[in-house]
């Protein structure tokens, strides 16, 4: 079997049968637990081990206040890339806008995230692959998928598609934000 290696890291703990393996960043420090990488919410995704109280909804409504939180200018924000991007998929140029999903390149942190430079219009399938790390952005906007995505047919056919881009050049995509999402993605 071969490896590929991705880099240096620091065992940081041991939980439920894995290792913890904190990368570097660019100046040497150990990177944010408190922003986790894509491949630590890949590797976490699921993992509750804790038992399922049907009685108890407060995670629930946890999720619902964040939910109503963040979508507060959703809607104006999809129109924005909706126009911008013609109405089309950015990757596979779907044309059915009720498929059509409005994704941050750098995480929602309020309103002003809503920019159609820090946007990209997605298939909603698409749009999952790019928030879980399994597609990133080149800096020549085409679209480089993770291993693990490259392995599944159904996607292959995506590696090194060129974006379909706005044709304002002022609404393009955020090189800055394209290039971190890339580097959190690990692609």
């Amino acid at each position: 079997m071969a490896y590929e290696v991705l880099g240096l890291g620091l065992v940081t703990k041991w939980e439920h049968g894995f290792f913890t393996i904190e990368g570097f960043s660019d100046s040497g420090g150990v990177h944010d637990a408190e922003q986790p990488d894509a491949t630590r919410l890949r590797a976490t995704n699921g993992a509750n081990h804790e038992t399922f109280d049907a009685e108890n909804d407060q995670g629930l409504r946890e999720k619902t206040l964040t939910h109503v939180a963040i979508r507060r200018g959703q809607p104006a924000f999809r129109a924005a890339l909706l126009e911008a991007y013609g109405g089309k998929c950015c990757i596979t140029g779907c044309t059915l806008k009720d498929a059509h999903e409005a994704a941050h390149i750098a995480p929602y942190r309020g309103y002003h995230s809503h920019h159609v430079q820090n946007g990209l219009l997605f298939r909603s399938d698409i749009h999952t692959l790019f928030d879980l790390g399994l597609l990133a952005i080149t800096e020549g906007y085409r679209a480089k998928l993770s291993h693990a995505a490259l392995e599944d047919d159904s996607y292959v056919n995506l590696e090194g598609k060129q974006l379909l881009l706005p044709d304002d050049r002022t609404h393009y995509p955020s090189r800055d934000a394209l290039d971190r999402h890339r580097k959190w993605a690990g692609v």
